[in-house]
């Protein structure tokens, strides 16, 4: 089962709120971060109602690494599979496009199928279109 991450909606309204750092919980996914990257660190969003892993750079410029909705073990993997030098963020995009696409693609079939068949067959018989190809002697 996917990380389900933080809407839109709840990152905008998070932008600008208070973000609780966590330390400590109950499955040490905070402190196990830690291991991962010491600049990683927990946090609640108040306003938007959400967590976030956060990268601390040197400069302690933050950086978002990923939101989700529910603190599980699942993170830890989620932030392994990102950190890992194989991992290619726009590989990932593509992938995701690819397959909104084919969803959307096949809602569309679902949707239009039966319609469109009927549709087909109603031009074929007024069109009085027998499926034959004539080809000058030429060709």
């Amino acid at each position: 089962m996917q990380l389900q991450p933080a809407t839109l909606a709840q990152v905008r309204a998070g932008r600008d709120g208070r973000k609780i750092l966590i330390e400590e919980d109950v499955l040490n996914i905070a402190a196990r971060l830690q291991r991962v990257s010491p600049a990683l660190s927990l946090h609640w969003s108040e306003s938007g109602g959400h967590f976030l892993v956060v990268e601390t750079s040197a400069t302690g410029d933050e950086r978002m690494v990923l939101t989700v909705q529910q603190l599980d073990e699942r993170i830890l993997q989620r932030v392994e599979e990102i950190a890992h030098p194989s991992y290619s963020y726009v590989a990932e995009l593509d992938r995701l496009d690819d397959t909104a696409e084919a969803e959307k693609d096949h809602r569309f079939r679902e949707q239009t199928g039966e319609v469109g068949e009927r549709l087909a067959h109603a031009l074929r018989q007024d069109l009085q279109d027998k499926h034959r190809v004539f080809l000058p002697r030429g060709v």
